[in-house]
């Protein structure tokens, strides 16, 4: 059964995060409308939509922008960026600098397969996108100055080619 909801209803994650958990759970898909900027400029806030999915069978690899549970409750949607050799995963937010390190895989509820952008999907598994936000991901971190300036360029290039399209 599936339904669909036409207005335009707020939820914190940590109100509907364990419903993520149980639909991803049960093998089927959520798909919600991003709120806030930590995903900037990769995800847009009221704008662009992700579809979270089930983490059966899957092989967690750095640049997966996954769901997880922080220890106090809270869900937090963010990329993965790096495995450590005791187990442990280390994310961060595409428009932040600092990594959240300590997080175990029991944690972990969900991945982004795709987005869906102005009716597009997105692949986030593959492609030159995913390739692009990861080097990006690592700059960010190492070079946050060379980070936000490539993206502020990309997001100039953006603009012109949209105003020539029109």
């Amino acid at each position: 059964m599936s339904a669909t909801i036409e207005k335009n209803v707020s939820f914190s994650m940590r109100d509907i995060g364990p419903l993520i958990e149980e639909i991803v759970g049960q093998g089927d898909v959520f798909r919600l409308t991003v709120s806030g900027t930590s995903m900037m400029p990769f995800l847009r806030s009221n704008r662009d939509e992700v579809v979270f999915a089930s983490l059966e069978g899957r092989t967690l690899k750095r640049g997966d922008i996954l769901l997880y549970r922080r220890r106090e409750g809270t869900y937090v949607m963010h990329r993965l960026y790096r495995i450590e050799k005791d187990g442990t995963y280390t994310f961060i937010g595409d428009r932040q600098y600092k990594t959240e390190e300590g997080i175990h895989r029991d944690q972990i509820k969900a991945y982004v397969p795709y987005v869906i952008r102005d009716g597009r999907k997105i692949d986030c598994e593959k492609g030159f996108l995913r390739s692009v936000m990861t080097v990006y991901m690592i700059f960010r971190v190492h070079c946050p100055g060379v980070a936000y300036w490539g993206m502020m360029g990309i997001e100039a290039i953006r603009k012109v080619f949209k105003r020539t399209k029109n």
